[in-house]
C-alpha cells in the first residue's frame, strides 16, 4: 500500500481532436488552464495542496469548455503562472511522495499532464505509478440506463445527500474526489484489493497512444467533447 494519496484534477482549454494522436502532434491536444493536487498521508490527513492557473501563451480556449469552467483569457492574464515551474513542482511531489494517484476520470488528467510535460521536454513521471478512478466506481451507483458512469457532482450528491459547494474548479474537484474516495474506503464500499486491482489501459505506446474505451464515456458525460 502507498503511504500517500494524491488527488488531481485539471481544467483544460478543450479536449483532443484525436485521442490516438501522439502528444507531440501540433494543435491536437488542449492545454491545461488550471491544475490542482492534494496529498494525504496513510492516516487520511492532508499534508499538502497545490492550486495553479496557467498563463495563456497563445492557445485558444474552446467556448463550450469555457462555459463549463468559466476560465477566461482575462482571468488568466491576471492569475496565470508560467507552466514550466508548475509542472516541475508536480513532478517533484510525485517523486517525493510516490503516491497512489486518484482522480475522477483520471485518464484525462493522465494525458493532460503527459501532454504538458512533452511540450516542456520533460519525460513522463507516471512510469511506475498506480492509479484509481472514482468515475469507474460510480458505475455501481448508476440507476439511469442511459448512462454508464456519473459526473463528479452527481456522484458526490448521491453519496453525501447534498450538492457540492463548487464544481468545475480543479481544486474543488480534487477535494471532492478525495471526500468520495475516503468515504467509499471507510464505508468498505471499496477495499485495498479493489483499489489496486482496478484496470487501466491509458498507456503511451511508442510515439502514439492507446486510448481506452473510456473516451466514449467522456463524450457522453461532456457534450462539448471534440470528436
Amino acid at each position: 500500500m502507498h503511504d500517500y494519496f494524491l488527488f488531481i484534477d485539471t481544467e483544460t482549454s478543450g479536449l483532443p481532436k484525436n485521442w490516438r494522436a501522439p502528444y507531440s502532434k501540433e494543435n491536437n491536444w488542449p492545454h491545461i488552464l488550471q491544475i490542482a493536487w492534494i496529498i494525504f498521508d496513510s492516516n487520511y490527513v492532508e499534508v499538502k495542496r497545490e492550486n495553479h492557473y496557467i498563463e495563456n501563451n497563445g492557445f485558444t480556449i474552446d467556448k463550450a469548455a469555457q462555459k463549463i469552467h468559466n476560465i477566461t483569457n482575462e482571468f488568466l492574464k491576471i492569475n496565470g503562472e508560467p507552466i514550466d515551474p508548475v509542472m516541475r513542482s508536480f513532478r517533484d511531489d510525485m517523486n517525493q511522495f510516490n503516491p497512489l494517484v486518484i482522480g475522477h476520470f483520471i485518464e484525462l488528467d493522465f494525458h493532460m499532464v503527459n501532454v504538458e510535460l512533452c511540450r516542456l521536454g520533460i519525460e513522463s513521471i507516471f512510469g511506475s505509478s498506480t492509479f484509481y478512478c472514482t468515475m469507474k466506481t460510480s458505475a455501481d451507483y448508476v440507476t439511469n440506463s442511459i448512462i454508464s458512469h456519473l459526473k463528479l457532482d452527481k456522484f458526490y450528491t448521491i453519496l453525501f445527500n447534498e450538492e457540492p459547494a463548487e464544481n468545475h474548479n480543479a481544486l474543488a474537484d480534487a477535494l471532492n474526489t478525495s471526500k468520495i474516495f475516503f468515504h467509499l474506503l471507510q464505508d468498505k464500499k471499496i477495499s485495498l484489493t479493489s483499489i489496486y486491482n482496478q484496470e487501466h489501459t491509458f498507456i503511451k505506446v511508442s510515439d502514439g497512444l492507446e486510448i481506452s474505451p473510456f473516451k466514449r464515456i467522456l463524450q457522453r458525460l461532456f457534450p462539448w467533447t471534440i470528436s
